[in-house]
């Protein structure tokens, strides 16, 4: 009975590991990629990673779209959160 209740905890620890540490998706990375590496360096953007929460992204990407930049509202969204969900350590805009 306890190897069963080890092996059932072992398996609900990855799996709640794997909800955490979920990658970022391709499609996301990219549409940071495409919308900010046209007025900044990665290393811009890879900098303020692991700085700021999601309000504190999503006033950044808004104050972008009133410089011009061209982001709908789930855009906004989408780049936010993925930009608040990165850490520098090991993240694809940090390469």
């Amino acid at each position: 009975m306890r190897t069963i209740l080890s092996v059932v905890a072992v398996f609900a620890m990855i799996a709640i590991g794997a909800v955490v540490f979920a990658p970022v998706s391709s499609a996301d990375s990219g549409l940071v990629f495409n919308k900010c590496s046209g007025c900044h360096s990665m290393k811009r953007v890879c900098r303020e990673l692991g700085k700021k929460n999601l309000a504190e992204w999503t006033d950044t990407v808004k104050r972008m779209v009133d410089l011009g930049t061209s982001i709908n509202a789930e855009q906004v969204k989408t780049i936010s959160k993925t930009l608040a969900d990165e850490k520098p350590d090991g993240s694809a805009f940090c390469r």
